[in-house]
């Protein structure tokens, strides 16, 4: 679902695109962005330790719980967490 998110806007490029409303060279440049979130999708799911992985995208969903905040604030500040 994470993907399908980040596709969407680039697909609402191509369609401006073919109908002429968004030059070629801007449309590359948003494959270009596309593809490196795309990048940072895939290492966030392909890191090797899983309990880090769960802690990351249960920050990234918006899901942590008080006991995840709690016993892993340095790691989630790390990581860019601004939550409560």
């Amino acid at each position: 679902m994470v993907t399908e998110q980040t596709l969407e806007p680039l697909y609402q490029s191509f369609l401006e695109w073919k109908s002429g409303t968004l030059p070629y060279f801007e449309l590359t440049e948003l494959i270009h962005l596309f593809h490196k979130k795309n990048q940072e999708i895939y290492k966030d799911f392909t890191y090797p330790d899983y309990k880090d992985l769960l802690l990351v995208a249960k920050m990234k969903l918006g899901r942590l719980s008080e006991e995840d905040i709690k016993e892993n604030k340095r790691l989630l500040e790390f990581w860019g967490y601004e939550g409560q």
